[in-house]
């Protein structure tokens, strides 16, 4: 029960956290490097609380915590993507043009192993 009760807590927070940035427009790179570290940090903390929460006696994750890994890898990807996708003119010139799938595949290099390990569906 107590596992149910904070992945609605979970989502509900996450869903606030992103319906609360709308604009996510920034006026130069060190306060877009800011909110990027937000975001990491936002993301570090949710995967360290269900990091603690594995029984450590267990071989695998469960279906609920491997639910919980892709939902929380998807939010962070979505906010780091939309910080980027509005603030282009801060970023490195060979990656302004870069569309979804070209962020997400680069994304996925570093996080695809352990998305596939888990049967995340990225999109």
């Amino acid at each position: 029960m107590k596992k149910i009760i904070a992945v609605i807590i979970l989502g509900f927070c996450s869903v606030l956290s992103f319906a609360g940035q709308t604009s996510l427009k920034m006026h130069d790179k060190a306060a877009m490097d800011q909110k990027m570290d937000e975001f990491k940090n936002q993301y570090t903390q949710r995967k360290n609380a269900l990091l603690q929460s594995i029984d450590p006696h267990a071989t695998s994750l469960t279906v609920q915590q491997k639910q919980q890994m892709c939902q929380s890898t998807q939010i962070y990807f979505n906010n780091v993507y939309e910080l980027m996708d509005q603030n282009r003119n801060l970023l490195k010139p060979e990656k302004r043009e870069f569309t979804r799938e070209q962020f997400k595949a680069m994304f996925l290099t570093r996080a695809g192993l352990s998305l596939k390990q888990i049967n995340c569906n990225f999109i």
